[in-house]
């Protein structure tokens, strides 16, 4: 076995010394500024003799002769390249991908099944005869078996801080669409036989790793330029939230909150009030032996309440003030560390206005 991994530090400078800060700029998925200089981005190389005709993972051009010839495959990762490509291979392997992703963004996954005439973007082998899945957003292809080692560098469609406005391109390679040909050569750089190619899914620009350097390092959304919303106009600060509550949508609520009136009202299981069902008030014993919460609605401000905009709650029985406080402001999207600027009105629907509603509020100023 020849590893490329033990050469001397003067010919390891020299392979990727002027790349690196291209790279920099460039790619918007690794840092290439912390890859060490000539490790041929943590790749394994070892010489292999080919007996039919391949294709360079780099280049894209063929990799065999008449009288036959050698690769550089990665022990790794099957990255297979010309010998005089390998010291300007871009591609970081997968045992170090995954810790060079700036910005994780995790995948959303398909359904497992089978695809034709795809790449595992992790092993870099054909996808028909096995389970894989594939990622709705960004279309990266993955076996099943090789799920673990997955690098979570999905489309980054939101950030939480705007600090800045960046508009690179975001580089996924292999799977390219057929005829496809590259940006900057107009030379054909898909492959039916091999994961090669890069295309920015912003833009579906596509290009080979030799040539993506030459490509202006901003992208301009391609011809959905228009309708596009680019990621630095989307700010998703909490992800603990629900999707709901993200989007600004509620759920059906069960029959059983429909009779919701106040914190200390009492209700049965099938949520009607204890003057409509008949059934007489527990004791106190039975009341804190119960197993389920309470269910209340929470306005935020009476604008809210007399449009009757609310939020509903699940409350367990022991639940102080405070408590329910840090809890409504979640649920308006609201900060829970500023629970101590708000205050709580318990309100009974039934024996409460509007007229009255408006009188209470000038009286309640006052925490």
């Amino acid at each position: 076995m020849d590893s490329f991994a033990s050469e001397t530090e003067a010919d390891l400078v020299a392979s990727s010394g002027s790349a690196s800060e291209d790279d920099a700029k460039q790619s918007s998925s690794y840092k290439s500024s912390s890859i060490p200089k000539g490790w041929f981005q943590g790749h394994s190389f070892m010489k292999k003799n080919l007996h039919k005709p391949a294709t360079c993972h780099h280049c894209s051009d063929l990799l065999w002769g008449i009288l036959g010839t050698t690769g550089m495959v990665c022990e790794v990762c099957n990255f297979l390249a010309h010998e005089k490509c390998i010291r300007a291979v871009v591609t970081a392997c997968t045992c170090i991908a995954p810790f060079l992703t700036k910005d994780p963004v995790p995948h959303c996954w398909s359904e497992i099944g089978h695809f034709k005439r795809k790449f595992c973007n992790v092993c870099r082998k054909r996808v028909d005869d096995l389970l894989a899945l594939k990622c709705e957003i960004c279309e990266y292809y993955s076996h099943y078996e090789c799920l673990d080692f997955v690098s979570a560098d999905c489309k980054q469609c939101a950030i939480s801080t705007l600090t800045s406005m960046p508009k690179s391109h975001h580089w996924r390679e292999g799977n390219l669409p057929v005829n496809s040909k590259c940006a900057s050569c107009r030379k054909t750089c898909w492959s039916a036989e091999c994961l090669t190619g890069i295309r920015c899914e912003w833009c579906c620009l596509t290009a080979h790793y030799s040539c993506y350097k030459n490509i202006p390092t901003e992208c301009d959304f391609g011809v959905l330029r228009n309708i596009m919303l680019p990621p630095y106009c989307v700010s998703v600060p909490r992800t603990s939230l629900l999707v709901e509550q993200i989007i600004g949508m509620c759920r059906p609520q069960p029959e059983t909150l429909m009779g919701v009136q106040a914190l200390t009202d009492e209700f049965s299981s099938n949520g009607d009030s204890p003057e409509e069902s008949g059934i007489e008030r527990k004791s106190t014993k039975d009341k804190t032996d119960r197993d389920f919460d309470d269910y209340v609605r929470v306005y935020d401000g009476w604008g809210r309440f007399r449009k009757k905009q609310c939020r509903y709650l699940s409350l367990g029985r022991s639940v102080s003030v405070f408590k329910v406080i840090e809890l409504s402001l979640k649920a308006f999207q609201l900060p829970p560390d500023e629970a101590r600027d708000y205050y709580l009105v318990e309100i009974n629907e039934k024996a409460v206005n509007t007229k009255e509603l408006v009188h209470m509020s000038k009286d309640s100023m006052q925490p």
